[in-house]
């Protein structure tokens, strides 16, 4: 049994990071900021990378409407008292229609969307883990691109006799995409 909360504190640009991985942490309503155990904890909640025993591998491939498509690869490992995880997230959309005017012919044209991300965390107290990300953000549309660093600052907290867990992180706080001459927020959220 779970809650889970959720403010979007800015949502303009750089939506692809707002979709998710893992089948499980989606399935269970991207609970995955407490209850992942595995490498996919680079993109959920870095503190949860304290919580796993040993390093583990996850890769994960989904296609989405027409031709989109979801890829990611995560692994952690843990390095003494720290426990570290990168991470590779990438929406790919091969064709888009792209016109000139209202009677042009089209010509077609895809972009690319690319997070990678690295983590690292470790226990403040007892139960308590901390953990940070660092990402940077790319995007591709056409022949226009930008790329920006972001950061995710997590906690997890899970008594030893107890049967609940607590966690909660702050994700994409960081710079601004430029894309033409617009710039645009990262979709940073509170959950």
């Amino acid at each position: 049994m779970g809650i889970f909360i959720n403010f979007l504190i800015f949502s303009v640009g750089a939506k692809f990071l707002t979709l998710g991985i893992g089948a499980k942490e989606i399935s269970m309503g991207y609970l995955g900021s407490v209850f992942v155990r595995d490498a996919n904890a680079t993109y959920f909640n870095p503190a949860l990378l304290s919580l796993q025993d040993m390093g583990n591998f996850v890769a994960s491939h989904t296609n989405y409407l027409l031709d989109m498509r979801l890829e990611s690869f995560s692994i952690s490992h843990p390095f003494g008292k720290l426990h570290t995880g990168l991470n590779f997230y990438g929406f790919f959309v091969s064709e888009l229609e792209g016109r000139t005017g209202p009677s042009e012919t089209f010509s077609p044209f895809g972009a690319s969307f690319l997070n990678t991300n690295f983590s690292i965390s470790s226990f403040l107290y007892r139960n308590l883990s901390i953990g940070l990300t660092i990402k940077n953000v790319y995007e591709k549309i056409d022949t226009f691109s930008s790329s920006s660093f972001a950061f995710d600052f997590g906690f997890a907290y899970r008594p030893k006799l107890s049967f609940f867990e607590i966690g909660g992180v702050l994700s994409n706080i960081g710079g601004k995409l430029k894309l033409k001459s617009e710039n645009y927020e990262m979709p940073a959220s509170l959950r």
